[in-house]
This record gives structure tokens, C-alpha cells and sequence, in this order.
């Protein structure tokens, strides 16, 4: 597991830009970790970004995990599907 660059979402300071277009660019930057976080956001909301940023680092080999603020936490190695 590479921990080398930890990137950690914040729904507020992506702007307009939004969760994933802002996982995109770091992952091309080289982040090799990457935090969803998003502690006010309901489950749907939640749940619905945890969707569209896997969708993201599917194939990357980057891995994600569901955010603290969530009360919960656990790694999703993030590899192609088959």
C-alpha cells in the first residue's frame, strides 16, 4: 500500500468544480490515497459521491476509503473490473 501522497476531500473547498473532477486532477497529479469526506452530507448524498469518485479511480490502482467523518473506515483497493 502506497501512502506517499494522501489526498482528503472537502466538499466545500472543491467549489464548483466539484468531488470527483478534483480527485481526477490529483490522481493525475499522483496522489495514491484518497479520503472521501464529507461529514453534513446526507447518506444519499454521501453514497451517490462514494459512486461517482470510484467511478473515477476505477483502473487507476489508487485506493479509497469511505471518510472518518462518516463513522466509519476501511480501504477499497480500487482495480479494473473484469
Amino acid at each position: 500500500m502506497n501512502l506517499s501522497l494522501y489526498l482528503v476531500t472537502d466538499t466545500g473547498l472543491c467549489g464548483p468544480r466539484g468531488v470527483p473532477a478534483t480527485v481526477q486532477a490529483a490522481v493525475a497529479g499522483g496522489v495514491t490515497v484518497v479520503q472521501l469526506r464529507d461529514p453534513g452530507a446526507t447518506d444519499a448524498h454521501f453514497v451517490a459521491l462514494g459512486v461517482a469518485v470510484r467511478e473515477v479511480l476505477a483502473g487507476t490502482g489508487v485506493l479509497s476509503s469511505p471518510g472518518f467523518g462518516r463513522g466509519f473506515f476501511s480501504w477499497f483497493p480500487m482495480r479494473p473490473r473484469l
